[in-house]
């Protein structure tokens, strides 16, 4: 065992210690030689030569304080020697004040972060021993000047410094191997450091050894998957946005998918892709993360999650979010740890969904303690791209225990998708968050698992299309179910989004005129942004970018109509993604229109736009298209669906005559 001691800055020994690390000799090394020829071929052989704890850790205690009955402690330990150079990890470690024997939470920051205090007070306060590591190597908050934190030495597994192997395992002068290798990959060395912190909070007289869990966000939660995948002293993982594993050949194969372009090196496929951890996984697991999460892709999870052996697997998917979670998903891995390491609670099983297909889709959905169950929300789409997919809420009924849902179709010649969130009420156990996330809320929710149709099974089942297209996108703002909200407390910077403009049934037509009716005695504008051809889904000869329009109004108590036109449109500034935006064209039509949002101010391209506050005095309503035509053929991702000539004319004839009816509303 290796206790923490406090630093010393006596001069002679910080010498001989920097003598002993730059002379230490290649033998030394923690890892054993490998060769071209002996490259191991499965996970459990990639780290058979690693024994987290054979070598001392060497932890050095920065600096430490108390706050609210907890201790904090600021720390590095050695990960081990690599090219004969020691690399080190910066950490956050905290507990309870006098505690003993807790389980203990090992947290991993995401890409571009770095380990923060907050986090593992947070941890602490609810009764666990927390440990944040600082893989990215980030100066940390709260560390002192002149004093080192992570520093991997002769090696970098750094975005900063060595962002290209996080998909390669070539060589360079920064990796192990001169050769080809899963070693010179950066994710194995962030698992390396991340085994060596599991060995730490074994030592620690605050800690159960056999209790010990794994979290992360992003990049972190694809680290909580790997590292449950390879190290059987995980015992629960709650991996946030990440960890979902790449596309497998099922879903490129589907015209349209969101899949990332496929990594052709075996070596990485075989012992570094996520979905090779998977397999290996065997504690108790929660995926949490968002419908539209760039990172966690809904269907790369729900096709390779099931390859998972653990028999305790669950999902919290937060609606219609990008890379964040509401109150109701935010705090499951809490609850998720309360069960699996502390025994305070038993969460309900995942929730059974099943469907028919012939001859409109029906869903069932069963939630185990379906007397406790708040409601049931149940989502459907025919987009093939998960990335920005807009999921429709079903109209449900409860029948004894189950809900059910019909799903109204465009085609059978686009795909089906179909999941539902389960929520609870909020346990009665006192749990709390850092300060950007403090409180959960009133209720939890568990998802079930993604039911996938893809084309061909429709046409053989005969399925019918009834669906039909809708001028009026939202009559009443008062829920927002089809919309997410950011910074609702912030009247000045309040915005609300949907993907629902991107769905054929509000699609706008050709020509087109956006509308809406404000309500605001105080004044202002609306500001209306506008993502076309996101990431370009629908092709790049398609127009792509981010546009937006300012539409002021004055002071009143009667309602008011605003207007916007595809000409009314403005560029924003060059996008640090997608720099050709600043000189893009405006589109030609409302088709590859992915996401529409409504805020009051904005800035754009170096100026302040809008005036006025979003908030509960500012009303809104029925916000339609007018006018325009709408085309025969469907645009969606990778292909063209064209309505039959009846149905065109029947959709055609009535959302004109509705077009006319809200064009001539009283305002």
């Amino acid at each position: 065992m290796n206790p923490p001691h406090h630093a010393t800055n006596h001069p002679l020994i910080l010498v001989i210690a920097m003598f002993a690390a730059f002379l230490t000799p290649a033998s030394a090394d923690t890892l054993p030689p490998l060769t071209r020829d002996r490259i191991p071929h499965t996970v459990p052989e990639l780290y058979a030569g690693f024994d987290p704890d054979k070598e001392p850790l060497e932890v050095r205690v920065v600096k430490e304080h108390e706050q609210e009955g907890v201790v904090v402690r600021l720390l590095t330990y050695t990960v081990g020697t690599f090219k004969g150079t020691k690399s080190l990890m910066g950490a956050w470690y905290a507990f309870p004040k006098g505690a003993r024997k807790l389980p203990a939470v090992l947290q991993m920051h995401g890409g571009g972060q770095r380990a923060q205090s907050e986090t593992v007070i947070a941890w602490a306060k609810n009764g666990y021993a927390a440990m944040a590591i600082n893989w990215g190597g980030r100066r940390m908050d709260g560390q002192p000047d002149g004093e080192k934190g992570t520093d991997w030495g002769a090696v970098d597994a750094t975005q900063t410094g060595h962002n290209t192997h996080y998909q390669s395992c070539m060589p360079d002068a920064k990796t192990l191997d001169d050769f080809e290798s899963p070693r010179n990959n950066n994710w194995f060395l962030i698992l390396l450091a991340a085994k060596r912190a599991v060995s730490f909070l074994q030592q620690q007289p605050e800690v159960d050894p056999a209790r010990i869990g794994a979290t992360g966000h992003s990049m972190g939660g694809t680290l909580t998957v790997m590292l449950a995948g390879s190290d059987s002293r995980i015992k629960a993982a709650a991996p946030s946005c990440g960890g979902a594993g790449s596309a497998p050949e099922e879903l490129r194969a589907r015209p349209g998918n969101a899949a990332r372009r496929k990594n052709t090196s075996k070596i990485w496929a075989d012992l570094i892709d996520e979905n090779v951890y998977l397999k290996h996984i065997t504690c108790p697991i929660i995926y949490f993360g968002p419908q539209n999460d760039f990172n966690g892709l809904i269907d790369e999870l729900f096709m390779n999650w099931p390859a998972v052996p653990s028999k305790t697997v669950a999902y919290a998917i937060a609606k219609h979010l990008n890379h964040r979670h509401d109150l109701a998903t935010s705090f499951v891995d809490v609850l998720w740890f309360e069960q699996h390491l502390k025994g305070t609670l038993t969460l309900p099983h995942t929730p059974a969904i099943s469907a028919t297909l012939s001859p409109q889709p029906k869903v069932v959905v069963t939630p185990d303690r379906s007397a406790d169950v708040v409601k049931v929300d149940i989502f459907y789409s025919q987009d093939p791209n998960g990335q920005f997919r807009f999921y429709r809420t079903a109209d449900s009924k409860r029948i004894g225990g189950t809900w059910q849902a019909e799903c109204s179709l465009f085609s059978s010649e686009m795909p089906l998708f179909v999941l539902a969130n389960v929520h609870y009420p909020f346990p009665k156990v006192k749990v709390t968050g850092p300060p950007w996330n403090k409180n959960p809320g009133k209720n939890y929710l568990l998802s079930t698992r993604l039911l996938m149709f893809e084309s061909p099974e429709l046409v053989a089942a005969k399925v019918q299309a009834t669906d039909k297209v809708e001028r009026l996108v939202e009559r009443d703002f008062s829920t927002l179910q089809d919309w997410y909200e950011l910074e609702h407390n912030n009247a000045e910077a309040r915005q609300i989004v949907t993907r629902k403009v991107k769905d054929p049934k509000w699609r706008g037509p050709d020509g087109a005129t956006l509308a809406v009716d404000v309500q605001d005695t105080r004044g202002g504008s609306l500001v209306l942004t506008f993502e076309f051809n996101s990431y370009s889904q629908y092709g790049g000869d398609k127009s792509s970018g981010d546009f937006y329009a300012v539409l002021p109004f004055k002071a009143s108590s009667e309602w008011q109509r605003l207007t916007v036109r595809l000409s009314d449109l403005k560029p924003f500034g060059p996008h640090p993604r997608r720099p050709q935006i600043g000189d893009v064209k405006l589109p030609d039509n409302w088709q590859t229109l992915c996401m529409l949002s409504i805020t009051a101010r904005l800035n754009a391209n170096g100026q302040k736009m809008g005036a006025g506050r979003f908030d509960d005095q500012r009303k809104l309503r029925n916000l339609r298209w007018e006018g325009g035509a709408y085309p025969k053929t469907i645009l969606m991702p990778g292909s063209h669906v064209a309505l039959d000539p009846e149905a065109y004319a029947r959709q055609f004839e009535s959302q004109i005559r509705k077009s006319i009816e809200l064009g001539n509303q009283e305002q």
